[in-house]
């Protein structure tokens, strides 16, 4: 089983949380704010995708380094304007082995990175066979 940190509680990541804990792998989805993560803890909804239904088996936190602790996938699926500053401060606890795909579209404005760029620039010690991003 796969274990899988979703960094980004919008529509986004939430239905892509609830996609892969349906596919059988071990979700942890990550909300910026504690509230939004106690909301969905509470009612297995998010109020930006209040039509999906969060499976009990995903853990809910406002905690990144606790969303990220033994992740084998980092499935970051915050705005590109936020992925540095989410990404940067858990820069030590990417294993070896840590896959990193970047679900937000666009450019950091002031660096005209993509955010995969992005993720190479802030995660220096990731291998670069391992970050990729997927866009729907």
């Amino acid at each position: 089983m796969t274990r899988i940190a979703v960094l980004g509680a919008g529509s986004w990541g939430t239905a892509l949380a609830i996609s892969l804990a349906r596919g059988g792998h071990a979700v942890t989805l990550w909300a910026r704010r504690p509230e939004a993560a106690d909301e969905i803890r509470a009612t297995r909804r998010s109020r930006y995708l209040p039509q999906g239904e969060v499976p009990a088996s995903v853990a809910v936190t406002s905690d990144p380094e606790a969303a990220v602790e033994g992740a084998d996938v980092w499935l970051v699926a915050v705005p590109s304007q936020t992925v540095r500053g989410v990404v940067t401060p858990l820069a030590g606890s990417l294993g070896a082995e840590t896959t990193v795909v970047s679900v937000a579209k666009g450019i950091e404005t002031e660096t005209q990175l993509t955010t995969s760029a992005e993720h190479r620039d802030v995660l220096p010690a990731a291998d670069p066979c391992r970050v990729g991003v997927l866009y729907g």
